[in-house]
C-alpha cells in the first residue's frame, strides 16, 4: 500500500467558529429571539423619543409605560436569573456593575445620546426598527453611528480623546466596601443583611410594573403589554442565553480557540456596540457576534411585519438640511452610546435589569437630553 494512503489528515488547531453546537445555540438563539419581538415592536410603534415627546407634548404616557413595562419585566426576570440559575452579573461583557463609578461618564454620554435620538428621530432600536421598513434615513443614521461607535471602540479614540476630560470625579466604591455599584449591594452593604439586596430587586421591578399599569380610566392595551414585557423579557433571554448554562458551555468553547473571538461574555441586548461589530465584520476583522445578531433579528421582524402589511416603503432625505440632521444625530448617537455604555435598551432596559447605578443615571440623562431638545426646538418654532 503506498505511503500516501497512510496519512491522516491533521486536525485543524482551530476550528471554524460556526462548527461549536454552542455557537448557534446562543447566536443562533439571539436573532430567533429578536425576530418576532422586532414584528411587534414596530406593529405598537415602540420608541423610547416617542415616550418622552408624548409625555411632553401630549400627556400621553402610553409608550413611557411601554417603557416601564419592559424595565420592570427586565429587573424581574434578570434578578431572578442571577439568584437561581447562576448568571454573574458582576462580570459582564458591558461592566455595568464596575466599581469605578464615573457619573460624568452617563450623565455626559445620556445627555448626548438623547440628543442625538431627537435630532435622528429615535434612538439605535428605533433605527433598526425603521430600516427594517424601507427607511433608507435610518440607514444612513445607522451608518454614522457605527463609524463614530468604531472610531471610538476600535480606534482608540474614547480612551484618547473622551475619557479624560470624564475621569475627574469617578469613584472607587471598594473604599468603602462595596463590591460594586448594583443598587443590591449597595443596600445589602448598608443594611449588613444580603436579603436586603434581593429584596430591592423585587420591589424596584414591582414599583415599575406598577406605574406601567397606570391608572384605571387609562390602562395599555393588551398589544402594548405585550410589547413592553416582551422586550423586558428579551433582555431576560439574553442573560440566559450568554450567561446561563447555554452561555457557559459557549464561552468554556470559545476559550479553547487560538484566539478569544470578539464580543464573547455574560451579556444581554443593545444596539450601539452591534453597529460597531458590524464594521469589524465588513473589514474582516472581527466575527459575528451576539449583539449583532440580535440587531439583525430585529430588522428582519420589523421588515416580515411592514412586508406582510404592505406598508414597506423606501423614505430618502431630501435636502441638505435633512441629510444634515441625519449625520449629526448618527453621530450623536454613536458617541453617547459608548460614552454611556449603552442606549435606551443597552442602558435603559438591559444595564437598568442589572440595577447599577450608571444604569439609572445614564437612563435619566437620555430622557433629559432629549426632552431639552424637544423643547427647545418646540420653542424656536413658535408653536403656541
Amino acid at each position: 500500500m503506498p505511503e500516501s494512503s497512510l496519512r491522516l489528515t491533521p486536525m485543524p488547531e482551530n476550528p471554524p467558529l460556526w462548527s461549536q453546537m454552542s455557537v448557534w445555540l446562543v447566536l443562533g438563539g439571539a436573532f430567533a429571539a429578536a425576530v418576532p419581538l422586532g414584528a411587534l415592536l414596530a406593529g405598537t410603534r415602540y420608541c423610547s423619543l416617542g415616550a418622552v415627546s408624548d409625555w411632553l407634548l401630549l400627556r400621553d404616557t402610553h409608550r413611557a409605560r411601554m417603557w416601564l413595562a419592559a424595565a420592570g419585566a427586565g429587573v424581574l426576570g434578570t434578578q431572578g436569573l442571577a439568584g437561581w440559575a447562576g448568571v454573574d452579573l458582576t462580570d459582564t461583557l458591558v461592566p455595568y456593575a464596575s466599581p469605578h463609578f464615573t457619573p460624568m461618564r452617563y450623565i455626559v454620554g445620556g445627555l448626548m445620546f438623547g440628543l442625538g435620538m431627537h435630532l435622528a428621530s429615535g434612538c439605535a432600536s428605533r433605527q433598526l426598527l425603521r430600516a427594517g421598513g424601507g427607511s433608507l434615513k435610518a440607514v444612513l443614521i445607522l451608518a454614522a453611528a457605527a463609524v463614530t461607535a468604531a472610531w471610538l471602540v476600535d480606534a482608540g479614540g474614547y480612551p484618547q480623546f473622551v475619557a479624560p476630560w470624564l475621569a475627574p470625579g469617578t469613584l472607587a466604591l471598594e473604599r468603602w466596601g462595596f463590591a460594586d455599584q448594583r443598587l443590591g449591594t449597595l443596600f445589602a452593604g448598608w443594611s449588613g443583611s444580603p436579603l436586603a439586596g434581593h429584596a430591592v430587586g423585587i420591589f424596584v421591578g414591582a414599583a415599575l410594573l406598577l406605574l406601567a399599569r397606570g391608572r384605571a380610566t387609562d390602562r395599555l392595551r393588551g398589544a402594548e403589554w405585550a410589547a413592553g414585557l416582551g422586550l423586558g423579557g428579551l433582555v431576560v433571554v439574553g442573560w440566559w442565553l450568554t450567561g446561563g448554562m447555554p452561555g457557559r458551555g459557549w464561552q468554556e468553547d470559545m476559550a479553547f480557540l487560538a484566539a478569544m473571538p470578539r464580543g464573547v461574555g455574560t451579556q444581554s441586548y443593545t444596539f450601539i456596540a452591534p453597529l460597531a461589530d458590524l464594521l469589524a465584520c465588513l473589514r474582516g476583522r472581527g466575527a459575528v457576534t451576539f449583539g449583532l445578531c440580535g440587531a439583525s433579528g430585529l430588522a428582519l421582524g420589523s421588515a416580515l411585519w411592514h412586508w406582510r402589511g404592505h406598508r414597506w416603503r423606501v423614505e430618502r432625505p431630501r435636502g441638505a438640511g435633512d441629510w444634515s440632521r441625519c449625520l449629526a444625530g448618527g453621530t450623536l448617537l454613536g458617541l453617547g452610546g459608548v460614552t454611556a455604555l449603552g442606549c435606551t435598551v443597552g442602558q435603559g432596559i438591559t444595564g437598568l435589569s442589572t440595577l447599577a447605578l450608571g444604569s439609572l443615571l445614564a437612563t435619566l440623562a437620555t430622557v433629559a437630553g432629549a426632552a431639552m431638545a424637544i423643547k427647545i426646538e418646540y420653542a424656536l418654532s413658535g408653536t403656541d
